[in-house]
């Protein structure tokens, strides 16, 4: 296996499409974003002979006054699976990244109950992106998709209807309102949240690309809830979403999803993602008690939950990296 830097947006799609359901985190559009926001991004195709095994896009998070990381989040992705060959992957970033590099995390898009052999070298690390989703096959009848939801979340979108919630996409001018009800969210749920800086330049970045929208819900012209959804790949993923305190009964959160699933329908999309839910087994690393709630929804709308491997660190300053994580600073 060897690295081949790509620096050509065509090449670099043109290969990517061949992933099985490749994440946007590893899109052409989404390291243009991560350039504006002053980041540094390579970008390799892995190969073996003259066969194409597989692409990883990484980006470059400084840790001063350590030196820096590199990332590639829900990468890399492998075209056949069975040509995952992680020791070697391993040692080619180690030495292609290895100036001025603590580590190396990599978040394989693999399933967590297909037999891998990780090398010993490399570090489970808490979940940086979601490692547990839970997606729906939107290919499916609507009618299908309502049987098999719960029927509690059913019953909550019949009474979101009932009490005269519309559902609409936004606009630019709705942003600042989003960025709001995500203060307003975080604050009462008590989870953190990205600045509203980031969320907006997330937004207009992919939403220049076609790939990004907002979806608000409203009663009588108030803002009520809304989500920041990104398409790529077939798939519509649900990334943010924020509801406001008030009329909470009127369960506006259950329309505006079931109202994206059906767009996404008519686009052509085929998966619904949900982006984050606790694994199964309560004493995984990735399970947070903080999760529960949130989980049980999405669960109840009837996908697939989806596993995958979870987040590894290859560390490239060995005793530097064990220092910090026994001191909690990774």
């Amino acid at each position: 296996m060897k690295l081949i830097e790509i620096t050509e947006k065509k090449d670099w799609s043109d290969l990517l499409e061949r992933g099985k359901n490749p994440s946007f985190l590893q899109s052409w559009e989404w390291g243009v974003l991560q350039t504006s926001l002053g980041k540094e991004l390579r970008r390799f195709s892995l190969e073996g002979g003259e066969k194409k095994l597989g692409l990883i896009s990484l980006i470059r998070e400084e840790r001063k006054p350590f030196s820096g990381y590199w990332i590639a989040p829900k990468g890399p992705v492998f075209f056949d699976e069975l040509h995952a060959d992680f020791t070697k992957l391993g040692k080619l970033l180690e030495e292609t990244l290895k100036e001025k590099t603590m580590f190396v995390r990599v978040e394989p898009e693999l399933a967590s109950q297909q037999r891998f052999t990780l090398p010993k070298k490399w570090k489970r690390h808490r979940a940086y992106n979601p490692s547990t989703t839970y997606c729906v096959d939107l290919t499916q009848s609507e009618e299908e998709l309502l049987e098999h939801m719960h029927q509690k979340t059913r019953y909550n979108i019949r009474i979101a209807k009932r009490h005269g919630v519309i559902t609409r996409l936004g606009t630019e001018q709705d942003l600042p309102l989003f960025l709001k009800l995500m203060q307003e969210t975080a604050g009462r749920d008590g989870f953190r949240q990205h600045e509203g800086d980031y969320l907006r330049s997330t937004y207009e970045a992919l939403q220049k690309e076609g790939m990004a929208c907002i979806r608000v819900a409203e009663q009588e012209g108030e803002l009520l809830a809304a989500n920041l959804e990104i398409a790529f790949a077939g798939t519509l993923t649900y990334l943010y979403g924020a509801s406001s305190g008030k009329n909470r009964n009127v369960m506006a959160p259950y329309l505006l999803h079931w109202e994206a699933m059906k767009a996404a329908k008519k686009e052509g999309l085929v998966s619904y993602d949900f982006w984050g839910a606790n694994p199964a087994d309560e004493t995984e690393l990735d399970f947070k008690s903080s999760w529960k709630g949130i989980s049980r929804f999405k669960e109840r709308w009837g996908g697939e939950r989806l596993e995958y491997v979870g987040t590894y660190d290859i560390p490239l300053q060995p005793l530097l990296y064990k220092v910090l994580k026994t001191f909690g600073r990774l």
